[in-house]
Order: C-alpha cells, then structure tokens, then sequence
C-alpha cells in the first residue's frame, strides 16, 4: 500500500540566493522562504533600511468588465487607476479600468471568480524599506518617486534597473512586483545601490516589522 504524496514544496526564486548568503531557510505554508539572516555588527536594531524577499505571497489577477465588482467587493469601494488599497488580507492594486492584481490571498470567493485567475508564479516582490528607501530606487529610476509625484498608496508601472516593475509606495516601506525570471537581477542592483545606504538584507521574520502582513492601517489609503 502506497502512503499519499506530500504535495510538492514551492521555492521561490531569490532562495537559491538566500542559501548562498548564509540565510536560513525552512518551509512554511508549503514554501521554501528564508525566514532569517545572519545579523551583521554594524546593523542597527531598528530604524535602519532592509531589503527582504515576499516572493512566497500569492497573487491573483482580475480582469474584465466586472473588475470594478469585485475590487469593491474585496475593499468596500472601488479603486481608482493607478491606485491601490488593502483588503483583508493583502493589496490590491488598480492597473487599468478592466485589470486589478491582488497580492495576498483573496478569499474562496474571489478565486472562484471565473474573471479571476491565479499569477503566483508569474510574480515576485521585493521590500525595500527604511528611512533612505526613495533615495535607493531614486538611483535605479528616471522617475519621479517624490511624494507629491507618487504619494502614499500610488501604483506605477515601468523600468527599475532597467526591469519592467511594478512600483507600490506605502508609508514607510516600497513593495517592487516584477517577473521571477527578473527578480534576482532587480534584487542584487537594490542590493548594490543600497550598500551606501546600509542596507541590510532580512528574512521573513522580520516582514511584521515593516509592513502590516494581511493590510490595513494608512495601506488602505485610495
């Protein structure tokens, strides 16, 4: 008699990286993520900017007609283009009148949605947070990232070091949304540029410090 199958572990780009950097990693939830790093001397305790992998979040893409429906049946309101909000557990973020991306998990309901289908392996995320974050992805974008150009809650959509990313800012820390084959290339050159900076690479655990993991707070600002 066979013994039933684990169903298959899903790894997300960035951990082969992760490994190679000393990070430790473990299975979560049916992901491989890196939940840790080795804290080096001279990081500060808090207060200070961190890059940290969220590639192990699922994502589903809305579309069609009835995006409008959904997205305000997700946060109560609909949400303008080039906007987003936080429904219960995760963003969505408004790209065009007939698309929307949530990042995080939409619920049953949702995902039953015939104008809904899973993306998770065709995204990746990236934080970047700390107080010299914009100053960091000022070096790698032709952009305007300044707050009266891209406040608090804007999406953009365009190249970061040369890579078609998705640019969310909220208050306090930036999410990058880009394509997985793209992610370690996009990852090392924040990494680089952020080294005059001091930043610092984190493992998951430490995501609740910088973001409210399931939303809410000022990230459902529209």
């Amino acid at each position: 008699m066979t013994s039933p199958k684990s169903p298959p572990t899903a790894r997300g780009p960035l951990v082969a990286w992760h490994r190679r950097a000393g990070g430790r990693i473990e299975t979560v939830e049916g992901w491989e993520i890196c939940v840790s790093h080795p804290v080096q001397p001279d990081a500060p305790r808090s207060g200070g900017n961190l890059l940290l992998d969220w590639s192990h979040r699922s994502v589903t893409e809305l579309g069609g007609p009835r995006v409008s429906e959904l997205v305000s049946g997700l946060v109560g309101a609909d949400v303008a283009v080039r906007r987003m909000a936080a429904a219960r557990s995760g963003i969505v973020c408004r790209l065009t009148p007939a698309r929307a991306i949530v990042f995080g998990d939409p619920g049953s309901g949702v995902l039953g949605d015939p104008a809904a289908v899973d993306v998770t392996g065709g995204w990746s995320t990236i934080v970047l947070a700390g107080p010299d974050a914009i100053n960091v992805l000022s070096l790698l974008s032709s952009a305007d990232l300044r707050t009266r150009a891209m406040p608090v809650a804007a999406v953009r959509q365009g190249p970061v070091a040369g890579i078609n990313t998705l640019l969310c800012h909220f208050a306090g820390h930036w999410e990058l949304h880009a394509c997985p084959d793209s992610i370690v290339s996009l990852w090392e050159a924040v990494l680089d540029e952020g080294q005059a900076y001091g930043l610092q690479v984190a493992g998951a655990e430490r995501l609740g410090e910088v973001v409210t993991v399931g939303g809410g707070g000022e990230e459902g600002t529209t």
